[in-house]
């Protein structure tokens, strides 16, 4: 049971199907930088691979294909931009010498760190050099810290904290299990190992702030994996086992102060993927959702932790959400599909989106005030100021940040047509209203496609019986006027009229005969 479920700010999302979503809107929307509100700082690039971003240095692994190697292999190297100069720089060169980076790069300050891999072909048996690297952005210089080779190595997770720099390495011999997680001080150019385990140190689920180290590790427990989360304090050269989780499928995992907080999957059949934290001073773990069928990537900065939403069965909602850990509110910032590696420092936001086949970097600041009304946009329910509020104008498909795109709303109501049970405002809902579109028209009694208020040249008489509507009693129905009518055709009284004239007629036969 998770210990505390925030669906709520999502459960109204879920109001409209897919087929009302605009994805030409949004296009267009995406690819002219929402006005500024998006910023592009890389366009089209052929293919990258993880991102960080600190103060204004943003790093990412550029991957290129090389036809000339193997059909699945990829040259990565390391790319840094900076948003101060816009001067993006190469800062690895591994194209020639069959050299990789594995798992994401990492940055805090001016140091980069990460993991440099160094494999001759693809056999799986060949040695294998892993080399930690640092690189400085105010000297510019690139210093490998510390090597391992090994047959059955496998290192990953490495991040970076001041003049610390941590990884974790694993091999499995023996029908074991062997993992360790290293800790380099920079300054002092010093190594040593604080953690040794037989269980297995999970991908992406390692990380360092404020001279405290936080991981995940997974082992088997009565024939299931189980994870338990883990904390280390450098000061004190001791490991603390916070959290036992009965989850196995954890993907990512991000701390900063006192939050610690990951993401993992679960399936139930199909695969579902979720968010928890955890607050070292309070120590409890809250859930934040359990309900999309894509990954999320969660970044983490003060109180708030940044999120990819997105649902295939839900799409009109997709898009870029700030947990607020205060208050435990969920605000949408970017609504857009295909939103990868966010990550957000102060009041900024670096992010991908994979559009028009191509990958593209954004960047968005949270402070950005589109109609200048003194609230910022991702807090104003109305950011262009134009009456329609935010929610109402994505689910139509006009720009909320452009007052000149407005949506469709034939009443003026300020409720766009496609949410308008009344579009035309005549009080008349749309299933029955026969004109919905025509605020003076509702019915069409006799179905000669002209209304009946003022189109119809016979607007006294409905049903185009010859008879007017005053004295019509049934002043919709063409073949009845009157109570005493019993079937079509027949005179008023005419029944009366017969039977006195047969009876006539007998009376007269009878004194004939007399």
């Amino acid at each position: 049971m998770f210990t505390l479920l925030l669906l709520n700010p999502f459960i109204s999302f879920f109001a409209y199907a897919e087929e009302d979503y605009n994805w030409d809107d949004m296009f267009y929307y995406l690819s002219h930088g929402e006005n500024n509100r998006l910023i592009p700082l890389v366009n089209k690039t052929s293919d990258f691979y993880f991102l960080d971003f600190f103060e204004d240095n943003v790093i990412w692994i550029k991957l290129e294909y090389d036809v000339n190697v193997n059909e699945s292999w990829y040259k990565s190297n390391l790319e840094l931009l900076n948003l101060t100069t816009s001067k993006r720089k190469l800062i690895t060169n591994y194209e020639k010498n069959g050299s990789f980076i594995s798992g994401p790069p990492k940055i805090y300050k001016n140091k980069i760190g990460w993991i440099k891999v160094n494999k001759k072909g693809f056999d799986i048996n060949e040695n294998i050099t892993y080399e930690i690297w640092n690189y400085d952005t105010i000297t510019e210089n690139s210093t490998s810290l510390f090597n391992i080779t090994n047959i059955n190595f496998l290192c990953y997770n490495i991040d970076i904290y001041e003049n610390y720099i941590i990884w974790a390495c694993s091999h499995y011999a023996n029908n074991q299990t062997f993992s360790k997680i290293f800790l380099h001080d920079i300054i002092n150019n010093q190594t040593k190992i604080i953690h040794q385990t037989n269980n297995t140190i999970d991908s992406r689920n390692l990380a360092i702030h404020n001279n405290r180290i936080v991981w995940i590790e997974s082992f088997s427990q009565n024939n299931k994996t189980m994870q338990n989360l883990l904390y280390y304090d450098i000061n004190i050269n001791k490991t603390t086992n916070l959290l036992s989780l009965d989850i196995a499928n954890i993907v990512s995992l991000e701390f900063m102060d006192n939050i610690i907080v990951w993401e993992y999957v679960i399936y139930d059949p199909i695969s579902r993927i979720g968010i928890s934290y955890y607050n070292l001073t309070s120590k409890t773990k809250y859930t934040l959702f359990y309900n999309q069928t894509d990954y999320s990537n969660p970044s983490l900065y003060n109180n708030h932790i940044l999120f990819n939403y997105e649902n295939s069965s839900n799409l009109p909602y997709s898009g870029l959400y700030i947990h607020d850990i205060l208050t435990k509110s969920n605000t949408r910032i970017v609504y857009s599909i295909m939103i990868q590696n966010p990550k957000i420092f102060g009041t900024r936001i670096v992010f991908t989106i994979y559009l028009n086949f191509c990958f593209n970097i954004f960047l968005y600041d949270l402070n950005t005030d589109s109609d200048n009304d003194g609230v910022i946009d991702y807090k104003d329910i109305d950011d262009d100021n134009d009456g329609y509020i935010d929610d109402y104008e994505l689910k139509s498909g006009s720009i909320i940040w452009d007052n000149k795109s407005l949506p469709k709303d034939i009443d003026l109501d300020l409720v766009p047509d496609i949410l308008d049970d009344d579009k035309d405002g005549d009080n008349f809902n749309n299933t029955i209203d026969k004109y919905p579109e025509n605020p003076d028209e509702w019915t069409d009694a006799d179905n000669d496609n002209l209304g009946d208020n003022q189109e119809d040249p016979y607007p006294n008489d409905h049903d185009n019986d010859g008879y007017t509507d005053d004295k019509d009693v049934y002043p919709n129905d063409p073949e009845r006027w009157k109570k005493e009518e019993k079937e079509k055709g027949f005179i008023p009284g005419f029944e009366i009229i017969l039977l006195f004239i047969s009876i006539s007629i007998i009376c007269f036969i009878k004194r004939k005969r007399k």
